[in-house]
């Protein structure tokens, strides 16, 4: 006996899942851009971390003080961020792109379930990538500190909870790619807007007058990700807590969006 209702839509959900792990492991940017991250994660967080053992002995005591070694460590996950970033987005213009979105529809009719079965699967492969990144910078960064002896450990207050959310925060960035990427459905169009968020917009709160820029900042994803992998409290900054979930908030908002528009427009 075929199965119906409830059942149905879950061994539907399932494939929708199956389909959308092959399509993404399968193809060659996933790996290159794990790649990408990792490198530029490990290269920027390195070489930061060399010029910083290098000019601790003759910084002044407040700057001693306030050194965290472990936002340090993490500084590369900024520029990382637009690798996952851009995976997100080719996850769904690509299908525009090549007019696959019309095969995809046509096998998950229920549009909300494939957009959902693509953030899932998008999530956890990003996540994993996310943590083996975030972790390795830590590491490696940690054993460039050591020859200053101002390394941190993961069993440090507040240490293993910023590498860890640094690792989410990379499968947050390609949620937020997958729901702009679905909005807009160009491929070029998305990727700029992106790149607008993650590096112009910070830019252009330094030009503006007062407090309000800082204030501005803290809520962009470059300020929210500060937050979140700093272990010493800063005034500029959000709390890491505070960060994370306003990070949460900005992709759940858009991926209701996204599934909006989906759902209401034609592939």
């Amino acid at each position: 006996m075929p199965p119906t209702g409830a059942s149905s839509r879950t061994l539907s959900f399932r494939r929708a899942l199956a389909a959308e792990w092959t399509k993404l492991i399968t193809v060659r940017s996933t790996l290159w851009t794990a790649l990408c991250g990792l490198v530029v994660s490990l290269g920027l967080g390195v070489g930061l971390s060399m010029a910083m053992t290098a000019s601790y002995s003759s910084m002044s005591s407040a700057d001693k003080a306030s050194f965290d070694p472990t936002s340090h460590a993490l500084s590369g996950l900024n520029l990382s961020t637009l690798a996952f970033a851009v995976l997100g987005v080719m996850a769904i213009t690509s299908e525009y792109s090549t007019g696959m979105i019309r095969t995809s529809l046509a096998a998950m009719p229920r549009r909300v379930h494939l957009l959902g079965a693509k953030a899932l699967v998008l999530a956890a492969v990003v996540l994993v990538i996310g943590e083996i990144i975030s972790f390795g910078s830590f590491f490696t960064s940690q054993a460039v500190f050591s020859a200053e002896d101002i390394e941190t450990t993961l069993g440090a207050p507040g240490v293993l909870r910023a590498v860890a959310s640094s690792g989410a925060l990379m499968a947050l960035i390609a949620l937020l790619g997958l729901a702009v990427g679905t909005l807009v459905r160009h491929v070029a169009g998305a990727i700029t807007i992106m790149l607008g968020v993650l590096f112009v917009a910070p830019v252009i709160t330094m030009f503006v007058p007062g407090t309000a820029g800082e204030s501005i900042g803290k809520f962009l994803p470059t300020g929210l990700t500060e937050a979140v992998v700093s272990v010493v409290p800063a005034e500029r900054y959000l709390t890491p807590g505070t960060g994370f979930l306003i990070y949460c908030l900005y992709a759940l908002a858009l991926l209701v969006s996204a599934a909006y528009r989906l759902r209401k427009t034609d592939a």
